[in-house]
């Protein structure tokens, strides 16, 4: 007798577009930073270990420090990542000794990503520690998909952290060409989000340069008008909209949360907030309100507003320049 085979058939169905939601990093340098940065809402915590002080010196090793290991322990058990970021500011023997400590340390302590800018520290990390994700602070100079592909091709990147200054051009170049998690300042000193016309920034050999003071006075008392009267046109994100000069100069307009449909379009990954004051209580307040703002844009981001309370508060916030 014949056999005879069945053949099922297994139709799949089609699954929905996943909209990515942007992740929240902060920064917190105690435990109890930690606690209150993840307890609303953040979802990594980078711990800046740059510079390399004395107390990281040769005989030093991190895995004695029994406050990062309980902190490392709380975020794994909140589902949070923790995030080594340091930049050696020498480049001699004894700065690579401490830097490769550093890095053997964040392995054995179980940190789920190291943010680095030497292309000789990645590639020891990636032949030595294979399993410890690779972010790498790019430099001004080297914003570019072609510099960048460059060193992936030895190098195993998982997420390019851009500079502090950065254009919404080479945003959207770099994610468009190279398929990589981008990482942002959004809130921070310094920082800006913009297109090359900003008036606030001038591109050079070695990318945007912040203008003197001097030069930021006269802009503000020429054309503060212009600027702070541009009802709606923040959206757009022709201007920065995430430094302090045009917070507290052109009051809550030039704010990051504005743009935050523009950068999910864009498949920005990451936001960081980066605060000078690293009181617990205020950090928990900036948290709270960047996770509610991120969630309602991830929810529904054709009617994403922006609610003049966060704003407010924001504001209050915000340390003086």
């Amino acid at each position: 007798m014949a056999r005879t085979s069945a053949q099922v058939l297994f139709i799949r169905k089609a699954s929905e577009p996943v909209v990515e939601k942007l992740e929240l990093v902060c920064q917190a340098p105690n435990m109890t930073s930690l606690k209150a940065a993840i307890d609303n809402g953040a979802n990594s915590i980078k711990i800046d270990c740059s510079p390399i002080t004395p107390r990281t010196h040769s005989g030093f090793s991190l895995l004695h420090d029994a406050a990062l290991r309980k902190g490392i322990r709380y975020a794994h058990e909140h589902e949070a990542k923790i995030i080594f970021s340091f930049a050696p500011l020498k480049s001699d023997a004894t700065s690579w000794a401490r830097s490769i400590s550093i890095i053997r340390d964040a392995s054995s302590l179980g940190i789920d990503a190291i943010a680095l800018s030497d292309p000789a520290l990645m590639l020891y990390t990636a032949a030595h520690y294979p399993k410890l994700a690779i972010h790498y602070l790019v430099p001004p100079s080297i914003v570019e998909p072609g510099a960048i592909k460059h060193m992936q091709r030895s190098i195993p990147i998982s997420r390019l952290i851009l500079p502090p200054v950065v254009s919404v051009a080479q945003i959207k170049e770099i994610t468009t060409e190279l398929k990589i998690d981008v990482e942002l300042v959004g809130y921070g000193r310094g920082s800006a989000i913009l297109a090359p016309q900003s008036k606030f920034y001038k591109a050079g050999n070695a990318g945007y340069r912040r203008l003197t003071t001097q030069e930021r006075r006269h802009d503000l008392t020429t054309s503060s008008a212009t600027h702070c009267g541009a009802i709606e046109r923040c959206a757009t994100a022709d201007e920065a909209t995430n430094d302090y000069i045009f917070q507290h100069a052109c009051a809550e307009q030039w704010n990051v949360l504005r743009v935050l449909p523009q950068l999910t379009a864009i498949h920005v990954r990451a936001l960081r907030i980066e605060l000078q004051d690293h009181s617990p209580a205020k950090i928990a307040r900036f948290t709270r309100i960047w996770r509610t703002a991120i969630d309602e844009c991830s929810q529904d981001t054709e009617h994403y507003n922006v609610r003049p309370a966060w704003l407010v508060e924001l504001k209050q916030l915000a340390s003086p320049i």
